[in-house]
């Protein structure tokens, strides 16, 4: 069985004048994303698909550093940066087999769609910095669908 968290990231800065990719995390996204990482009881990924923008790596680094996981389980996949269900859906079943845990770091509202379709019921929108887990029914990524995972697990920064 497969299991796959989505880790939405800290919240962002808009203070400055740069392109979106660029935007970084701000002073509560930092603290979100330090507080969740610290926090996490999750089982480590063989492998960590992430958004190449700034606060979707930012975020992945916390999780890396704080749970002690080699970096080089890490991924930056560009087609998860803007990416809606399709193509996450594309990306996900491109994975090898090998690999049974995966997490990725993405954005909204790509990650609650794809919650939404992977577990056949509406997702709570995910605010920034939380992650939901699933379980997957299905054996290969190559065979994921819609309605075939179910959730294990949701986490929310505290306030």
């Amino acid at each position: 069985m497969k299991r796959l968290t989505l880790f939405r990231h800290g919240k962002s800065s808009w203070e400055f004048d740069i392109a979106d990719y660029h935007r970084p995390l701000n002073h509560r996204g930092f603290r979100q994303a330090e507080q969740m990482a610290h926090d996490c009881q999750l089982d480590h990924p063989d492998l960590v698909l992430c958004s190449p923008a700034v606060r979707a790596y930012a975020t992945a680094l916390f999780y890396i550093r704080n749970l002690d996981i080699n970096l080089s389980r890490l991924q930056l996949e560009w087609l998860l940066y803007e990416s809606f269900t399709p193509t996450l859906v594309k990306v996900l079943k491109q994975q090898p087999d090998k690999d049974d845990y995966l997490w990725l770091f993405g954005h909204n509202p790509g990650l609650s769609n794809l919650a939404s379709y992977l577990t056949g019921e509406e997702c709570d929108y995910l605010v920034t910095a939380s992650y939901i887990c699933l379980e997957l029914k299905e054996d290969s990524w190559s065979s994921l669908n819609a309605g075939c995972a179910s959730i294990i697990r949701y986490e929310r920064p505290k306030k």
